[in-house]
């Protein structure tokens, strides 16, 4: 979650300044988010886990039997 929130964040311009990775960590630090930059480098670089894999796939498959059913079915007949 605070790797999406840097990553959107990341490039914007606040008070003519682009903001950076080190930046937006500093800030998160202040507000009590512990996140180094480093640790943000090394979770971009490491390869999803086989937990975050299988979950992407499962989404793509309940969204389609939820678009198949015309958008009607719930939790219970998804599942």
């Amino acid at each position: 979650m605070v790797i999406e929130y840097i990553d959107n964040h990341r490039g914007r311009v606040v008070a003519g300044k682009k903001l950076g990775v080190e930046p937006i960590c500093a800030v998160l630090n202040e507000a009590g988010v512990q996140i180094a930059p480093r640790t943000y480098w090394a979770t971009k670089k490491r390869e999803p886990s086989r937990r975050a894999l299988r979950d992407e796939f499962l989404r793509r498959v309940v969204r389609r039997v939820f678009i198949d059913n015309y958008g009607v079915y719930g939790a219970r007949k998804v599942s």
